[in-house]
């Protein structure tokens, strides 16, 4: 199994202080040990495997050649009315992450964020969960370290809907996602729609099967180097290509629902085959 590091320098230091749960290596080995042996156990009883991105089964395929489950692909197949764009000429807001999860890495992005020149733009940071007594101190945490950097941040504490959610979401000019795994599909997706630049670390699947598709997608060590891509918006154009792969994403995919419907039958008629 492969161990990622979800947790930057100062997050980790952070996580130290106000965790219970500590990232030891003997937890790191326990963990890889039990993964390993339900992996062993269950991979050979299914016959496709559904990633969220096909980066993962890529992946997966580099790190054990022995991977034999066929890819499938059934994107999301729900309905986008949420996300309806009006054009909001105004973008006021930065994203800063998706939650109050710790993969965010929130106390690292501060630093960067602190020298960068964001003019009028206000940092919008969605912390509404998780929600316990640790991430709670989290939370405290992290609104003592933005007054102490003097950051323009508003917070996002509540849940709301998400047609609601989409509308803020419209007024971001881009977002900046700190996770190392794949994580906040939902909220990038989102984001791309509204035309948003995203921001990620180069480490992430995500990144890599964003960056192969669409346009205005860039590594957090990119913005280091060229700070005002932070401000620089996409062309309409541009918005136009990466707006419709996420309508694509949301329609599904024809062919592999088919296929989904025949492996269902076929279960059904194993079962009754038991039953008979």
């Amino acid at each position: 199994l492969r161990h990622i590091e979800l947790y930057d320098s100062m997050t980790k230091e952070i996580i130290d202080k106000i965790s219970k749960r500590r990232i030891t290596l003997q937890r790191i080995i326990n963990y890889n040990k039990v993964c390993l042996y339900i992996k062993r156990l269950l991979v050979n009883r299914f016959d496709y495997f559904y990633p969220v991105i096909p980066t993962e089964y890529k992946l997966i395929r580099n790190w054990y050649p022995q991977f034999r489950l066929k890819y499938i692909n059934l994107g999301f197949k729900r309905s986008i009315d949420f996300l309806i764009n009006t054009n909001i000429s105004d973008k006021k807001y930065i994203l800063l992450g998706n939650s109050a999860a710790y993969e965010n890495n929130h106390m690292d992005i501060f630093e960067i964020i602190k020298r960068l020149d964001l003019g009028n733009f206000k940092i919008l940071m969605p912390i509404s969960y998780p929600s316990n007594k640790e991430y709670e101190k989290y939370k405290a945490r992290l609104k003592d370290i933005s007054k102490e950097k003097k950051s323009n941040i508003e917070y996002l504490e509540n849940f709301m809907p998400i047609d609601e959610y989409s509308k803020i979401l419209e007024g971001c000019i881009s977002a900046i996602m700190g996770h190392h795994r794949q994580q906040a599909a939902g909220n990038i997706y989102m984001l791309l729609f509204h035309g948003a630049r995203i921001f990620l670390y180069e480490d992430n699947p995500l990144y890599h099967y964003l960056k192969d598709n669409l346009i205005g997608i860039n590594t957090i060590e990119e913005l280091k180097s060229d700070p005002v891509l932070i401000k620089t918006e996409l062309k309409p154009s541009e918005k136009n290509i990466n707006r419709q792969f996420v309508i694509d994403i949301y329609n599904g995919y024809k062919n592999d629902f088919e296929l989904l419907n025949e492996l269902n039958n076929r279960t059904k008629n194993e079962k009754n085959s038991y039953i008979h």
